[in-house]
């Protein structure tokens, strides 16, 4: 499910890293190459979001918001990623990664500065409620309508954030091919798709 999740992705203008699915042993394994390493081997700087914010090594929630952590990013001279934050707030709604905590973001520090992570750990969940709000005063459900009205946090004007919006959906209308490609059972590409509704069918908003 990971690997479909990063090929929709990567369609929807995330970055992400390389990764394929092999068979080993007759099971299907999951590889995805490792972005805090360089060609040879060097190491890049890691830096969970959880560090960033100084959260309790065993907090799982938080009170912290994409957009709170976007702001906290800049403040701390990691390049600017609200746009990007942003885009990965809505394609978790569409897809409905509610599995969203500090430690499933990241920052690496490559050519001298830090800047947002590839995407990682991303799969739609059965948890009701995404664990970071798109942004104070608005709910954490995992609602693509919701989070695109936070888009003034995140320095976006409302034609901007309607842009990206847009891309995910253009970039969504992928997942049957995608299903295909990874040879998804009929069974679990039901289970998938009844995961996310919103993915399947992706509402309409005004511009």
């Amino acid at each position: 499910m990971e690997a479909l999740c990063l090929d929709l992705a990567a369609v929807c203008g995330i970055e992400t890293p390389d990764h394929d699915i092999v068979r080993i042993s007759n099971r299907s394994v999951l590889l995805v190459e490792r972005f805090d390493r360089g060609p040879q081997g060097q190491r890049h700087g890691y830096m969970s979001a959880a560090t960033l914010a100084k959260q309790p090594p065993n907090d799982y929630a938080t009170r912290i918001t994409y957009a709170e952590l976007a702001a906290m990013a800049r403040e701390a001279g990691i390049r600017p990623c609200e746009s990007d934050l942003f885009r990965r707030l809505l394609f978790n709604c569409f897809i409905h990664n509610t599995d969203d905590h500090l430690r499933n973001h990241a920052f690496i520090r490559r050519d001298g500065m830090w800047r947002l992570s590839p995407l990682f750990d991303v799969v739609p969940s059965r948890q009701g409620r995404l664990v970071l709000a798109p942004a104070m005063g608005v709910p954490p459900d995992p609602d693509p309508r919701l989070a695109v009205d936070a888009h003034a946090m995140f320095k976006l004007d409302r034609a901007a954030a309607v842009a990206i919006y847009d891309e995910i959906v253009a970039g969504l209308a992928s997942l049957p091919r995608f299903l295909d490609f990874r040879e998804v059972t009929a069974r679990d590409s039901e289970t998938a798709l009844a995961m996310m509704p919103f993915a399947v069918n992706p509402p309409a908003i005004a511009g």
